[in-house]
């Protein structure tokens, strides 16, 4: 969808929507259960920007993809990273570093390229997320994230406007509060 439109605009609201002030939750391991739902619950509106190439070929193709939300410990900041710059600014070489931050992004053209058409929507899933998260969390909760934004924001370099990596938000949330170990121990408990 395309959020420059008034259904597009509708669809970007309804995906992200705020949640009741009673119901927005900390950056912390008390929590980290309720995130991990909210998480899941939105995996199916997001396009394939939590499905992660964690295998490449020697041609630099992916082989083998991991869950952002479901799998996160199979898959490294750096990889979210390279994929963040694979949507905002440019593919890196295999080998090649993540670049030191502020991170630049670059400007598409959607219309007349097909390519940034691609990157476009790529962009709008990843957007929708990142509001979805600012939106779960309680302001408190959302400048503790903030306090790593020069890892998953990305300023464009013709209009100064700043981007945030959803899925590069998502992977230091789970980092931080871990919570396949909370799931697992509320399965413990319940035995």
């Amino acid at each position: 969808f395309n959020p420059g439109t008034t259904n597009g605009q509708k669809m970007f609201i309804e995906r992200s929507k705020e949640h009741a002030e009673g119901k927005r939750f900390n950056l912390s391991i008390e929590f980290a259960t309720d995130i991990h739902q909210f998480l899941i619950s939105k995996e199916g509106e997001l396009g394939n920007c939590c499905n992660i190439p964690i295998a490449f070929n020697g041609h630099n193709c992916p082989m083998e993809f991991a869950n952002l939300i479901t799998q996160h410990s199979k898959i490294s900041l750096e990889l979210v990273q390279r994929n963040a710059h694979k949507r905002f600014a440019t593919m890196l070489a295999q080998n090649a570093d993540v670049p030191t931050p502020p991170f630049t992004s670059r400007t598409l053209d959607p219309a007349n390229n097909n390519d940034d058409k691609a990157t476009f929507y790529d962009r709008v899933n990843a957007s929708v997320l990142a509001k979805a998260i600012e939106n779960l969390l309680t302001p408190l909760g959302y400048q503790d994230l903030l306090l790593n934004k020069e890892k998953f924001s990305f300023t464009d370099a013709t209009t100064g406007e700043i981007h945030f990596d959803g899925p590069t938000m998502v992977k230091i949330i789970v980092s931080q509060i871990e919570p396949d170990t909370i799931v697992g121990m509320d399965s413990l408990k319940a035995q």
